[in-house]
């Protein structure tokens, strides 16, 4: 090993001359690189090599070229006087660079990001012929990685302008890869991108249609002004006419320049892409769409989008989000960004013509699928809608539409209809409306927390007078593992004591029933689910009967809790922060004894914590005996590697 060390670390006398030399670097700055790169060399020839070790030498690498061209720059030196001489220092470390990234690729082939880091630094440092090298071997070890394909064919296109070797690397690893929505995204742009560069060629030299009739009406022109001035051509002779080789290549002269008549011009090869590409992933909506998001980015490409748009009618015509993003199309820009379709400006004079014929398209669509799911895609249509239009007569329109909506769904409700109803009719002051929709709301679906928590919502508008502890408890005894709603009942306790409609017993009895509920009724909840409402009621409950009572009530209540109940963790944090806070006795035994039972009642993700606040504590008050103590039990509990000891 020291060897093959020593052999690397002679191979950088020459550049380290250079370097001390043209005076970048002085001789206790060599030394110091030197020291540097054994030590670094020394890591990297362990038996068993571990990653950090090459990066942390190629980061140091990195680093040291930045500071040598910073000092090059500053020294405003002419390479051009000795451009052999300048040529080590500007090479020299970037192919230690990349032979340490090759080392480290060799050993970690497994690696995607190290070979990543490899592409991205033969790109930066113009590294053409490596490159090569480079993907065939990614690709090899790495056949299933769709962004190494993309690389590799998007190199070969930009900067080898080769777009054959392109698109054969973008179906290889189609056929390695057929499901890869990426690849058949990028495949399909980069056909899109080949043709749009073929246009701008054409436009150019023009030859595009539009040059050609502008400079045909200009001849014409011309011709009738300034006949005297032009050379007059032979006519053809009759003989010339009834030549059929004349004829005919005038004719596929004429074809190959008019871009209507020319088929790959006008998408054909993207078109071919997009048919195979659903056939491989034939039912996902979002894939199909996104090839519209593609073809929006390049211009004349209106035609292309309506056949995107006939096939998710065929294939996806009885989805109603299928249905719903074919009536929204009407109002996308004809240009967007690639995160997806935006909306005309409502301030745009299309907009109104546009917005109608998405109305005519939904009313299309509820009717052949007038199911919950296509009002619901209705619906929320109108609301984004809403939130972006500013003149009033156009949000009136779209108010009687959802008031409409709402009215006609009502054989056809689900859960997210009921919320989008409640939700509409109370930020409208509809409250009657929106009490009448909760209520049937929670009759259909008792088990939906979202409806339950607008019925608790509107408690106040509520004129039958029902008895508020009644519908909270019925609402928990439906949804138990709620945490929102044991959140909402907490906090409605809290706000009647507050206002003095429950005296301190009653609400202690409330509290407590709570605590006795959320331990016995949630065996039918996962382990965390039932953790997170326990802690939650309880914590809830001490927070209360410290406000009420002080240390007095706090301490008969986390008693009673851990008497009665099975507390974690968060409780006993929440306890030992109000004792703090609260607590008066000078060796704070109550905290104590709460660290005491919160370590011994706890579980191995807890302990750490623990032993580490449990340890603070005892610091602050002087008592480090105590705190030693501490800590060996917290070793002896095989904490000592999960918390930082001060």
């Amino acid at each position: 090993m020291a060897d093959l060390v020593q052999l690397r670390l002679e191979d950088m006398v020459q550049e380290l001359e250079v370097y001390e030399q043209k005076g970048l670097f002085s001789k206790l700055e060599i030394r110091s690189i030197v020291q540097k790169r054994t030590k670094f060399e020394y890591a990297l020839q362990r038996r068993i090599a571990k990653k950090i070790d090459f990066l942390r030498s190629i980061e140091y690498e990195m680093n040291l070229d930045a500071l040598r061209r910073k000092r090059q720059a500053r020294m405003k030196i002419n390479e051009d006087e000795d451009r052999e001489g300048w040529a080590l220092t500007k090479y020299a470390i970037n192919r230690r660079i990349g032979h340490l990234l090759k080392r480290a690729t060799n050993k970690f082939r497994g690696d995607v990001n190290l070979w990543l880091q490899y592409i991205k630094f033969a790109q930066d440092t113009g590294a053409n012929q490596l490159l090569n090298g480079i993907f065939a071997t990614a690709i090899q070890f790495h056949p299933s990685n769709a962004k190494l394909w993309v690389l590799a064919a998007s190199w070969e296109y930009e900067k080898n302008v080769n777009i054959a070797a392109a698109r054969t690397l973008m179906q290889r690893g189609l056929r390695m890869n057929p499901n890869d929505e990426t690849l058949w995204h990028e495949y399909f742009r980069l056909e899109l991108m080949y043709i749009e560069k073929i246009k701008l060629r054409r436009k150019v030299l023009g030859v595009d249609s539009k040059s050609l009739a502008e400079n045909e009406e200009k001849m014409q022109v011309d011709g009738e002004e300034n006949q005297d001035d032009m050379i007059k051509v032979p006519e053809l002779t009759g003989e010339d006419m009834q030549n059929e080789t004349v004829d005919k290549v005038s004719k596929e002269t004429a074809e190959a320049l008019d871009e209507n008549m020319n088929p790959i011009l006008q998408g054909l090869l993207a078109k071919i892409v997009y048919d195979n590409a659903i056939k491989a992933i034939p039912d996902s909506l979002p894939f199909r769409t996104a090839f519209v998001d593609i073809y929006r980015l390049f211009t004349d490409t209106e035609a292309g989008c309506e056949h995107v748009y006939e096939t998710i009618q065929r294939d996806l015509g009885q989805r109603p989000s299928a249905r719903a993003y074919l009536a929204q199309r009407h109002l996308f820009v004809k240009k967007t960004v690639e995160q997806g379709p935006t909306y005309i400006s409502s301030s745009d004079p299309a907009f109104v013509n546009a917005l109608k014929a998405c109305m005519a398209d939904f009313d299309d669509a509820i009717k052949a699928l007038n199911q919950a799911g296509m009002w619901e895609e209705y619906l929320a249509f109108l609301q984004k809608c809403d939130t972006f239009v500013t003149e009033e007569n156009l949000k009136r329109y779209l108010d009687r539409l959802t008031q409409r909506a709402l009215k006609n769904c009502s054989k056809t409700m689900s859960e997210s209809l009921y919320v989008t109803a409640i939700n509409y009719y109370m930020s409208h002051d509809l409250k009657t409306k929106a009490l009448d929709s909760a209520k049937k709301g929670v009759e259909a679906y008792p088990h939906s927390v979202k409806i339950w928590l607008l019925r608790l919502e509107l408690l106040r508008d509520d004129e039958d007078r029902i008895d508020p502890k009644e519908l909270y408890l019925k609402s928990l005894n439906k949804n138990p593992a709620s945490k929102e709603l044991w959140s909402a009942f907490c906090n409605w306790i809290q706000s009647r004591y507050d206002a003095k409609e429950l005296n301190e017993p009653e609400a202690d009895e409330l509290y407590t029933s709570a605590c006795n509920k959320v331990t016995r009724l949630l065996p039918s909840a996962t382990a965390d689910e039932r953790n997170v409402v326990k802690d939650l009621v309880y914590s809830n409950y001490a927070r209360w009967a410290s406000e009420a009572g002080g240390a007095g009530r706090l301490r008969h209540a986390y008693k009673k809790v851990a008497r009665n109940n099975y507390p974690g963790a968060a409780f006993f944090k929440t306890c030992i922060e109000l004792e703090k806070t609260l607590g008066t006795d000078k060796d704070q035994k109550h905290v104590v004894s709460l660290f005491e039972q919160a370590i011994s009642r706890s579980g191995p993700g807890d302990k750490p914590d623990l032993y580490s606040s449990y340890i603070a504590h005892c610091r602050s008050l002087n008592q480090f005996d105590k705190a030693n103590e501490i800590y060996f039990r917290a070793c002896k509990d095989g904490c000592q590697e999960d918390f930082d000891i001060q």
